[in-house]
C-alpha cells in the first residue's frame, strides 16, 4: 500500500479507471490518501450526470446532492425521466396508506405534488454547475426500482396518456422548464431526447403540438418564462399524422422557442423506430422556424422540398455558420446542387456536413464509389466532388429508369428564386 501511495495522482485515477463499481468503492475505503486521490474518478462516474424522476424520494436524493460540499459541484448534467405510476396505482398506494399520498381523486398526482416541484428547484439553485437538462426515457431513473417495488407493477413510461387526458410528458417538461428559470440555474444545453432510434428501451419521440411555454397555476395565458444562459436546443420529434393537417400548432411552438433567446444551436430530428417524416410535420415547421441567433443547425431524417429547406436556410443566413444534414432526403433533378450553391453563397457559412443523405429514395453514396458516408465541405475543391458524386447518382438513376424522378422542383427552374424566397419570408430573421 507505501508504494501505491507513492504513485502520482494520475497513475492512481487510471488504475481506478478500469476498476468495476464494487472494486472502486472497496480500493476507495483502503486509505485516506486513495480516497482523496479517486474523489474525482468517483465524482465523474457516479455525480456527472444524474438521472432523477418525478417522485419525492427520488429528488429528495437530488436534493442532498445539491446541498453537498463538493459532490454538487459535480453535476454537469441533470436528466429528468419519464417514468411513473399511474393514476389507478398511485390511488392503490393511498388506500394502502403508503407514504406516497395522492390529493384528489380526479387530477393525477404529479399536478398535486407541489412539495416535489419545491424539490427540484431547491436541488437546482444549489448545482452551479449543472449546464445540460435532459428530457429522456432512454435510462433508469434513481429510485424507479424501489418504486416498482413498493407498487408491486412496472412504470408508465409511454406518451399515449399525453392525448388521451392529462399528459404526464408535457407536465414534466413544464416542471423542468419552470424549475430552471425559477432555481436560475446556468444551463446552457436542453435535450428533449425521448424515443431516441439508438437507445433499446426509449418508447416514442415527442409530438410538436405537446410543446409549449408552460403555464402558470393561476393563470391561462402562458407564463413569460426565459432560458436567458441557454444556447443549445436538441429535438426529437415523431411525425405524428394528426400533426400535418391538425389545429395551429405554430403559435406554441413559436412561443416556445422565444423562451430561448440567445439560442444559436438547434438539432431537429425524427428519430425512433420506423420514425421518418414523410414529408408530413417539416412543411410547416420549415415555416415555423425562427430563431434570431441561430449559427449552427441540424436537421434529421426527414424529407423535404428544396424550397422548404432553402426557406428556413436563407431565412437565418445573416447568422448562419454551420449547417448539417443527416438522412434527408430531396426529390426532384438537381434539388441537392442548387441548395448546396445556395449554401455557398450565404457569407457566413464555414462548413456544410451531409450524412447519408438521399436522392428520391436511393442513397446518394450507393451510387459513388468514392464518396464517403459522411461529407464536410468547407472548400470549393470538396464542393465540386460533392456535386460530382450527386451528378454520378442521377444518372445512375435516369438509366435505371426511374420516371418520378424526373420531375423537376419548380425553385430549381426559377432563376430569381432567392429573391422571390426573401421577399416571401420577410427577409432576414434578426434584423
Amino acid at each position: 500500500m507505501v508504494a501505491l501511495l507513492e504513485l502520482p495522482t494520475e497513475v492512481v485515477c487510471a488504475i481506478a479507471e478500469f476498476l468495476p463499481g464494487n472494486s472502486l468503492f472497496s480500493f476507495r475505503q483502503t486509505c485516506q490518501g486513495i480516497n482523496t486521490k479517486t474523489r474525482g474518478i468517483f465524482e465523474c462516474a457516479y455525480f456527472q450526470t444524474r438521472y432523477v424522476m418525478f417522485e419525492r424520494q427520488s429528488l429528495d436524493i437530488l436534493k442532498a446532492i445539491s446541498e453537498h460540499p463538493s459532490l454538487r459541484h459535480a453535476v454537469r448534467t441533470l436528466g429528468l425521466c419519464i417514468e411513473h405510476l399511474s393514476k389507478s396505482e398511485m390511488n392503490k398506494l393511498r388506500y394502502a396508506d403508503c407514504p406516497l399520498q395522492v390529493h384528489g381523486d380526479e387530477i393525477p398526482p404529479y399536478f398535486e405534488d407541489s412539495v416535489a416541484q419545491h424539490c427540484l428547484v431547491q436541488a437546482m439553485r444549489k448545482l452551479p454547475n449543472c449546464k445540460t437538462l435532459v428530457l429522456t426515457d432512454a435510462h433508469v431513473p434513481w429510485g424507479s426500482v424501489r418504486l416498482q417495488k413498493e407498487a408491486g407493477c412496472v412504470l408508465e413510461r409511454g406518451l399515449e396518456t399525453d392525448f388521451l387526458r392529462g399528459g404526464f410528458v408535457q407536465y414534466l417538461l413544464n416542471v423542468m422548464l419552470t424549475a430552471a428559470v425559477e432555481s436560475k440555474l446556468p444551463v446552457e444545453k436542453l435535450d428533449i431526447y425521448l424515443g431516441h432510434m439508438d437507445e433499446p428501451n426509449c418508447v416514442q419521440p415527442i409530438s410538436v403540438s405537446l410543446l409549449d411555454v408552460p403555464l402558470t397555476q393561476d393563470k391561462p395565458a402562458p407564463a413569460r418564462l426565459n432560458l436567458a444562459t441557454l444556447t443549445s436546443l436538441r429535438l426529437i420529434l415523431c411525425p405524428y399524422p394528426g400533426d400535418s393537417k391538425g389545429p395551429r400548432w405554430e403559435p406554441a411552438f413559436d412561443r416556445f422557442l422565444a423562451m430561448f433567446p440567445q439560442l444559436s444551436h438547434f438539432t431537429l430530428a425524427f428519430d425512433g423506430e420506423e420514425q421518418y417524416d414523410h414529408h408530413d410535420i417539416f412543411p410547416r415547421l420549415s415555416k415555423a422556424i425562427s430563431i434570431p441567433k441561430l449559427r449552427v443547425v441540424e436537421f434529421a431524417r426527414l424529407e423535404a422540398t428544396v424550397s422548404e429547406l432553402a426557406e428556413v436556410l436563407v431565412r437565418h443566413r445573416q447568422t448562419l455558420e454551420e449547417a448539417t444534414l443527416r438522412d434527408v432526403k430531396l426529390r426532384g433533378i438537381g434539388s441537392w446542387p442548387f441548395l448546396l450553391n445556395i449554401l455557398r453563397n450565404m457569407f457566413g457559412v464555414r462548413r456544410v456536413t451531409m450524412k447519408n443523405c438521399l436522392i428520391e429514395d436511393e442513397w446518394i453514396r450507393d451510387h459513388c464509389d468514392d464518396m464517403p458516408d459522411i461529407v464536410c465541405i468547407t472548400d470549393q475543391r470538396t464542393y465540386a466532388n460533392v456535386v460530382g458524386w450527386i451528378e454520378e447518382a442521377t444518372d445512375w438513376m435516369l438509366k435505371e429508369g426511374h420516371e418520378e424522378f424526373s420531375a423537376i422542383d419548380p425553385a430549381v427552374q426559377n432563376p430569381s428564386y432567392l429573391q422571390l424566397l426573401l421577399s416571401e419570408t420577410g427577409g432576414l430573421v434578426g434584423q
